[in-house]
Formats: structure tokens, sequence, C-alpha cells
């Protein structure tokens, strides 16, 4: 499991896997326990917006759900100073 976590992380280098802004700044959110409602609220974005930012992203990333959001968030150093 944790090896597949690293593979997901080193996916971030290649270039099919580079999120934009608003991906990053809405998988954060998640990662730091926000519903999708509040991070729409936050945000300024319809839910359905904030919905097609983490499904782009997780696709690009190769992540299956908010755990795996968590994980790669606390591999990135998201959360240090949540």
């Amino acid at each position: 499991m944790t090896a597949q976590l690293f593979r997901r992380a080193d996916n971030v280098n290649k270039p099919s896997a580079t999120l934009s802004g608003r991906e990053s700044e809405v998988l954060r959110l998640i990662a730091c326990g926000y519903s999708n409602k509040e991070i729409a609220g936050r945000l300024s974005l319809s839910v359905k917006t904030v919905e097609a930012h983490k499904a782009n992203a997780m696709r690009k990333l190769g992540l299956r759900g908010r755990i795996d959001i968590v994980k790669y968030a606390v591999l990135q150093g998201w959360l240090e100073n949540a």
C-alpha cells in the first residue's frame, strides 16, 4: 500500500499529472477535512465545479478516494501547517 502511494506521488513529476492551481487548492481543502459544499462556498464555486476539479486531479494522480487525497497531501507536506 505504501509503495503504491509513493508511486502515485511520483506521478506529480509527469507532465500529464500537472495539476492546475484550482485542482491543487481543492485537494488541499479536501485533505484539511472540508466538504465539497464548504469548499464551494470558500472558493465561490458551484459544488459541481468543485467535484469536477477533484475528479480531474484524482484522475491525473491515480487517486481513488478522499483517503488517498489525505495521504497524498501528507507526502506533499501540505498538512504541516494545518
